[in-house]
């Protein structure tokens, strides 16, 4: 259901690009081909537990992690949060999206941000769901990753839990720190912006890399809105990405321990990635359609 939230951060007007949308035939998974059609819902029961569009930035409230430390120690969020932001940079609302990175007034074309950024939705979300937003970038190069089933490493909690270490943006705080996790980086390039190719999945804590498959977006000089789905069912991952599967691949427990369950998602990306843009963020709780 959606929710109303209070406001936090605004912004001033913004660019919102849009292009056109394409995508492979055929793509590969560790060596094997896979259909590049599109996720095949038919099967499945869908409950909608989080949408929103952005479309009212003063009802949304979004936290900083570094607000939340108190003498080197992790307070508990307050509970009308709706996102907690992980770095040094910048985060607002305009124009229905949630842009990150980089200072706005000085943003020119082809310019990196200053930090690393992750931003998580404090919802814990459940084992078996469907993940659906849209990414507009502002330049074709960077890395953006989407983390999910995010749990404490030791114990049980949030991953905003009290006891837990401050993470800032750093990437070793969330493949090798205190939380598990998947993450799948859908976009990639080099830091000379050159495509990489293919969009890696790992799971975490330990940053096993346990599938790859193409990465669509640098397929195409589009800026978006690029429409990413992810769908874990039965602890099977599959991500589409503008319409076409990217990779599938199912957890049986034989790399890095028995599979993740419910956990957060939250969205990542490098500071190479300069400034992008995250719309329409909607989750839904998948069961099976039959009786």
């Amino acid at each position: 259901m959606k929710k109303n939230i209070r406001v936090i951060l605004s912004g001033t007007k913004f660019l919102r690009f849009v292009g056109t949308l394409i995508g492979l035939p055929l793509l590969c998974v560790y060596g094997q081909e896979i259909n590049a059609k599109g996720l095949d819902l038919s099967n499945y029961k869908l409950e909608t537990v989080y949408s929103t569009d952005f479309s009212n930035p003063s009802d949304i409230v979004i936290v900083s992690e570094n607000s939340l430390f108190d003498n080197g120690k992790r307070q508990s969020p307050p509970k009308q949060a709706d996102w907690i932001y992980e770095g040094k940079d910048e985060v607002w609302i305009d124009d229905g999206t949630l842009w990150i990175g980089g200072k706005r007034e000085d943003y020119t074309f082809g310019t990196e941000a200053a930090y690393h950024s992750v931003i998580w939705n404090t919802r814990r979300f459940p084992d078996n769901f469907l993940l659906e937003f849209n990414l507009i970038q502002t330049q074709k190069k960077g890395l953006n990753i989407v983390f999910f089933a995010a749990d404490p490493t030791e114990g049980e909690g949030s991953i905003f839990h009290p006891e837990l270490p401050k993470r800032s943006g750093d990437f070793t705080n969330y493949t090798k720190g205190a939380i598990d996790s998947y993450h799948i980086s859908y976009f990639a390039t080099t830091r000379r912006g050159d495509p990489r190719g293919f969009a890696n999945m790992r799971k975490n804590s330990g940053f096993l890399g346990v599938a790859n498959g193409e990465d669509l977006i640098t397929e195409t000089d589009s800026l978006g809105p690029h429409t990413i789905r992810l769908l874990k069912v039965n602890n099977q991952v599959t991500l589409e990405v503008n319409g076409r599967i990217v990779l599938d691949w199912t957890d049986d427990g034989s790399l890095g321990g028995p599979p993740h369950e419910s956990g957060y998602i939250g969205l990542r990306q490098m500071r190479q990635s300069a400034i992008c843009g995250y719309a329409d963020f909607k989750v839904w709780e998948v069961r099976s359609a039959k009786k």
